[in-house]
C-alpha cells in the first residue's frame, strides 16, 4: 500500500470518518480575523490617525472585538468538538487492538512480547488518536489555510513584494525537503527503540524475583542503559534537524525582511508604497515564518503518530481464527492424527508424520526430551496453531470443520504455570466455564482435592482476593485452582501439561488425586515426567526429534527394550 492508500484506510479504521471530514471542512472556513486584522490595523494606522479621524478609529476598534468575539467562539466549538473526536478515536483504537488480539492466532501473538502489546494498546494508540483529529487538523485546515490566505493577501497589497516573499520562502521550503525526508526516518527508529525499551523494561519487572535469584540484575541494567544510550542517540539526531530547520528559517526569514525593507523603501522614496505597507509586509513574512516552522514540527508529529498507527493497524488486520462453522462437536468419541506435519516458520518441522487413533475413554502419556515436540503436539488439538501436514480427525472428521468454539468448550487445560486472574478465589474457580457454576458445586470440588481446609482457614473464605503474585495460597494451591476449574468445567478432553513438575511432594499427591477425579471418562493427555504418572497411563507415546518412535502401555514398552526403558531406567 502507498502512503496515501494507507491514510484512507487508516482514516476509515477508527470509525469516525465522516465527523473528521465535517470537522476538517469546518476549519477551513475563512477566518475572517487572519486576513482582516492587519489591514483594519493599517487603516487606523495609516489613515485614521494620520488624519485624526477618531470615531473611525472607534468604529474600526468595534469591528475588531466583534471579529474577536467571532474567532473565539469558531475556535472554541472546534477544540471542544476536536477533543471529543481525540477521545473516541482513542477508545476505537484500543477496543479493535484489544479485540485483535483476542481474537488472533497465537503464532501471530507470539511475534510480540507483552510489553510491547502492553505499549501498543497505551502509549501507541494514544499517539494514533491524535493522527486526524489533532495533527492533520492543525496542519491541513489551520496551517496551510492561513498561509494561503496570506499570500492572497499580500499579492493584492502588493504583488511584486508578495512573489519576491513567497519564492524565496517556497525555495527555502523544498530545498530543506531532504532534512524532513532524514527525520522521517530517525522517527521511525526512534519509535522502535522506544517500543523495545518498554518491552524490555515490562519483561524485567515481571521477571524481578527471577532477575534476582539468577543474579542478572547488572546484565539488565546495562541492556536498559544502552537502549537508554540508543534513544538519547536518536532524539539529539532529530532535535539536530529541527534546529537546523528553524535556524535556516530564521535566517531566510530575515534575509526576506532585508529584500522587503531595500525595495520597500525604494518604494517609498519614490512614493508608490507607504511606511504601513512595509510594515503589513513585515508582519506577514513573520506569521509565514511562523506557520512553516509550525508545519514542519507537526509534520515529524505525524510522521510519529502515522508510524504508530501503522503498527496497531498491521497488526489489527492479521489474520484472524476462523471460529464460524454450521459443523458443533458436542461429544467426543475419537481422535485421530493422520500423518500431522507442524512447522512453525516453514521451513524447520517440529512435528514429522505423526500417527495414531485413541478412542474414550484413555489416559496418554507424552514422553520424550524437552524440545522433542509434545507440548507442539497437544497444543494442535485446541487448534493453537495450524497443522501444515496431514489431518486431525474428530469423531472422523477434519476437525477444521468444527466451529472453533465448540471444540474449545470440550476442552480443558492445565497448564505448567497455574493461570489465576485478580479476582476471587471462587471467581477464579468458576472463570471461563461454559455452564451456570453454583457456590455449593466449588465447595464440593474443592473438598474433594483437598482445597477446602485451606480456603477456609482465610479471613475471607472463598470470597479472598487473590492473583497470579499472593502469597496467601501457596504455588501448589494455586495450580489445585486450577484443577478445580478444570473438573467443573467436565470436558471430553484433558490436557495436562507439566502440571506437577514444580510442585512438592504433598502437593504432587493432591495433584494425582485431583487428576484421578478429573480423568474419568475422558481423553487425557498428559506430559509428564514423574514415573507414577507415566506408569498409569493407557498408551505411553514416545516422541524423539518430531517423531513417534515407540507406543504401547508400560509393560509392551518395557518388553520392548527401546528408548522407553532406557527413559524409565534413567528416571528410577
Amino acid at each position: 500500500m502507498n502512503n496515501i492508500s494507507n491514510k484512507k484506510r487508516l482514516l476509515e479504521f477508527g470509525g469516525n470518518k465522516s465527523r473528521i471530514i465535517f470537522w476538517y471542512l469546518f476549519r477551513l472556513l475563512p477566518s475572517i480575523l487572519v486576513f482582516s486584522g492587519p489591514i483594519i490595523t493599517s487603516l487606523i494606522i495609516d489613515t485614521y490617525l494620520t488624519n485624526n479621524k477618531f470615531e473611525h478609529v472607534y468604529f474600526c476598534i468595534c469591528i475588531y472585538i466583534f471579529l474577536i468575539i467571532l474567532r473565539t467562539a469558531q475556535i472554541y466549538i472546534y477544540n471542544q468538538k476536536r477533543a471529543d473526536l481525540m477521545v473516541d478515536e482513542d477508545k476505537a483504537i484500543q477496543g479493535k487492538f484489544f479485540r485483535s488480539v483476542i481474537k488472533s492466532k497465537i503464532k501471530d501473538i507470539d511475534n510480540y512480547q507483552v510489553g510491547e502489546l502492553i505499549s501498543l494498546n497505551t502509549t501507541e494508540a494514544k499517539n494514533a488518536s491524535l493522527l486526524f483529529p489533532w495533527t492533520y487538523m492543525r496542519i491541513y485546515p489551520i496551517e496551510y489555510k492561513d498561509i494561503f490566505y496570506i499570500i492572497i493577501i499580500i499579492l493584492f497589497l502588493n504583488y511584486k513584494l508578495a512573489l519576491i516573499t513567497t519564492i524565496i520562502f517556497f525555495s527555502c521550503y523544498f530545498s530543506l525537503k531532504p532534512l524532513y525526508k532524514k527525520n522521517y526516518s530517525v522517527i521511525k527508529k526512534l519509535q522502535d527503540i522506544r517500543l523495545k525499551l518498554s518491552s524490555k523494561t515490562n519483561e524485567f519487572i515481571n521477571s524481578y524475583a527471577t532477575n534476582k535469584s539468577l543474579r542478572i540484575e547488572e546484565s539488565n541494567i546495562s541492556e536498559i542503559d544502552e537502549l537508554l544510550k540508543n534513544t538519547t542517540n536518536e532524539v539529539l539526531k532529530y532535535n539536530k534537524i529541527i534546529y537546523i530547520h528553524k535556524y535556516l528559517f530564521s535566517f531566510v526569514s530575515f534575509f526576506t525582511t532585508l529584500a522587503i525593507i531595500y525595495i520597500g523603501g525604494i518604494n517609498i522614496a519614490s512614493g508608490m508604497s507607504s511606511l504601513a505597507l512595509i510594515i503589513l509586509f513585515r508582519n506577514y513574512i513573520a506569521d509565514l515564518d511562523y506557520r512553516i516552522n509550525i508545519i514542519v514540527e507537526f509534520k515529524n508529529e505525524a510522521t510519529s503518530n502515522y508510524n504508530s498507527y501503522m503498527k496497531i493497524y498491521n497488526m489489527v488486520k492479521t489474520e484472524k481464527e476462523k471460529k464460524e462453522s454450521t459443523v458443533k462437536l458436542e461429544n467426543v468419541k475419537s481422535i485421530k492424527f493422520n500423518h500431522v506435519k507442524m512447522s512453525y516458520d516453514g521451513i524447520n518441522e517440529i512435528l514429522k508424520d505423526i500417527n495414531f487413533e485413541v478412542n474414550r475413554p484413555i489416559k496418554i502419556a507424552l514422553v520424550g526430551k524437552s524440545g522433542c515436540g509434545k507440548t507442539t503436539l497437544v497444543n494442535l488439538i485446541p487448534r493453537f496453531y495450524d497443522i501444515t501436514g496431514g489431518e486431525i480427525l474428530i469423531n472422523n472428521i477434519n476437525y477444521l470443520e468444527y466451529d472453533l468454539n465448540s471444540l474449545r468448550k470440550n476442552i480443558s487445560y492445565v497448564f505448567q504455570e497455574p493461570i489465576i486472574f485478580h479476582m476471587s478465589i471462587m471467581e477464579n474457580i468458576k472463570y471461563g466455564n461454559n455452564r451456570e457454576i453454583s457456590d455449593d458445586e466449588v465447595v464440593n470440588v474443592c473438598k474433594k482435592i483437598g482445597l477446602h481446609d485451606k480456603i477456609t482457614s482465610l479471613e475471607e473464605g472463598y470470597n479472598t482476593l487473590i492473583d497470579i503474585y499472593t502469597d496467601k495460597i501457596s504455588y501448589g494451591e494455586k495450580q489445585l485452582l486450577n484443577f478445580a476449574r478444570a473438573i467443573l468445567k467436565n470436558t471430553d478432553i484433558l490436557i495436562l501439561d507439566e502440571v506437577t513438575s514444580n510442585l512438592d511432594l504433598e502437593f504432587e499427591q493432591k495433584v494425582i488425586k485431583a487428576t484421578q477425579e478429573v480423568l474419568r471418562n475422558k481423553f487425557s493427555f498428559i506430559i509428564a515426567h514423574r514415573l507414577k504418572t507415566i506408569k498409569e497411563a493407557d498408551l505411553i507415546i514416545f516422541i524423539k526429534d518430531g517423531k513417534i518412535k515407540e507406543m504401547g502401555t508400560h509393560d509392551e514398552l518395557i518388553v520392548l527394550n527401546g528408548y522407553y526403558k532406557e527413559l524409565y531406567n534413567n528416571k528410577k
